[in-house]
C-alpha cells in the first residue's frame, strides 16, 4: 500500500477516506472513488480493503491523487447511511481535497455509482464520471424503503432503530 487513511470533519461527524498517489496539492487530477452499499451481513467495516488496493493501483498507473471514500456508516465513518447523506459526504470530501488540482473525476460502484453521477450533475468541477454496476433505476428501492432499511441494518451501515421514519428516510 502506498496511501494512507485520514479523516475530516464531515457533515455527520468523522468522515474517513483512503488517499493514494500525488500530493494533497498539485497539478494532478483528483479521482473520488464512491463505494457500493454493502450486501454482506455485518460488512460495515470490511468494505475498505478492496478500495485501498484499487486506489493504490489507479494512483500508481495514472499519477492522479485517488480518494477512496468511506461514507457515513462505512469503514469507521460516523453516522448512518442515507442517499442524501452520502452525497453530502462526497461533496465534503471534494471540497476538502480538491485544492488547486487540474480537475475532478468521480467513479462509483453500485449505489456509489449513483452518488458519483449525482455529484457530477450538481458540481460543475466534476469533469468526468464512471459508474460500475449502477442500478438503472432506484425506484425499486424507493418503493420498498422498509426492505432497504433491513438490508442496510443487516450490512451494519445503519444502527438499530434508525431511521425513525422509514418513508421520510
Amino acid at each position: 500500500m502506498s496511501g494512507q487513511w485520514s479523516e475530516i470533519a464531515g457533515p455527520s461527524g468523522a468522515l474517513r477516506f483512503y488517499a493514494a498517489g500525488g500530493p494533497r496539492e498539485g497539478a494532478a487530477p483528483l479521482l473520488l472513488l464512491c463505494p457500493e452499499l454493502p450486501t454482506i451481513e455485518g460488512a460495515r467495516g470490511d468494505v475498505a480493503l478492496p478500495y485501498e488496493a484499487l486506489a493504490d493501483r489507479v494512483a500508481q498507473e495514472s499519477g492522479w491523487r485517488v480518494i477512496a471514500a468511506m461514507f457515513r456508516g462505512l469503514g469507521g465513518s460516523a453516522g448512518n447511511f442515507s442517499g442524501k447523506g452520502w452525497l453530502e459526504d462526497a461533496a465534503a470530501l471534494v471540497d476538502a481535497q480538491l485544492g488547486a488540482r487540474l480537475g475532478l473525476r468521480a467513479a462509483g460502484f453500485g449505489f456509489g455509482g449513483a452518488i458519483a453521477l449525482a455529484l457530477a450533475a450538481r458540481d460543475e468541477r466534476v469533469g468526468g464520471v464512471a459508474c460500475f454496476a449502477l442500478p438503472a433505476q432506484l425506484a425499486q428501492w424507493a418503493a420498498d424503503p422498509q426492505a432497504l432499511a433491513e438490508r442496510c441494518r443487516s450490512a451494519g451501515v445503519i444502527e438499530p432503530g434508525f431511521p425513525r421514519d422509514v418513508r421520510a428516510w
